[in-house]
């Protein structure tokens, strides 16, 4: 949310990151690239894009830390 500058608590894990308007390629990008800085994991743009909830996001950022 922070990244994106939405409202506290507009997205939930299980939200539709296709409902959410500023989770574009722009938004994309600023969701990895903080990734990247607060935890040290590149995430792939296209594993990026097909996850379709906040949930599965973690998910995928959580397997690319632990190897």
């Amino acid at each position: 949310e922070e990244e994106l500058q939405l409202a506290p608590g507009s997205v939930t894990a299980g939200t539709r990151l296709a409902q959410v308007q500023r989770f574009d390629s722009m938004g994309r990008l600023s969701f990895m690239a903080m990734v990247d800085t607060k935890y040290g994991v590149v995430l792939d743009a296209d594993a990026i894009d097909a996850c379709a909830t906040p949930a599965e996001l973690h998910a995928l950022a959580v397997k690319i830390a632990r190897g």
